[in-house]
């Protein structure tokens, strides 16, 4: 299931990871490196492994040190609310979601928008999807080359003698 793991500390492409609901530490490799993460702070994310080592399933959220406060405290009471019986990692495989809703619930307290890419206000410059750096030499080069529907397949241009 998706957890919630605080960074510990980092080296170039490697994450030291803490599972803030159980205390296991993992080391994940992520190639964006640490990104805008500070030690402390707090990363949403699933862990998987691939071939020797652990990396994010997906794109990964994070919290802000001080919006991550209270988080497993609220996880506890919920699992608590539903099933005490069964463990915090059986808990999060269904209810996961929780996760999100107290990052949400967060980010409305502190007025800010839920997601960095809707702050009007940041200051790291937006990222140019691939393909978008309007070079009109390479845009030349690498124009579309198809005669769309109205050339017929080659399959059904050629016939092979028999």
């Amino acid at each position: 299931p998706a957890g919630a793991y605080e960074l510990t500390a980092y080296e170039g492409q490697t994450l030291q990871l803490r599972n803030l609901f159980d205390g296991d530490t993992f080391s994940v490799f992520e190639a964006g490196g640490r990104g805008n993460v500070e030690v402390g702070e707090v990363i949403l994310a699933r862990l998987v492994p691939v071939f020797d080592q652990l990396e994010f399933s997906t794109f990964a959220a994070y919290l802000p040190d001080n919006e991550s406060e209270g988080l497993a405290e609220y996880i506890e009471a919920a699992r608590a609310d539903a099933d005490g019986s069964v463990s915090t990692a059986e808990f999060l495989r269904t209810h996961n979601y929780l996760i999100i809703h107290h990052a949400l619930q967060k980010a409305e307290e502190s007025g800010r928008p839920p997601v960095a890419r809707l702050d009007k206000h940041r200051s790291d410059p937006p990222i140019q999807p691939a393909g978008h750096d309007h070079d009109p030499e390479r845009e030349r080069v690498h124009r579309q080359r198809t005669y769309g529907s109205t050339k017929p397949h080659m399959a059904q241009t050629r016939r092979k003698a028999v």
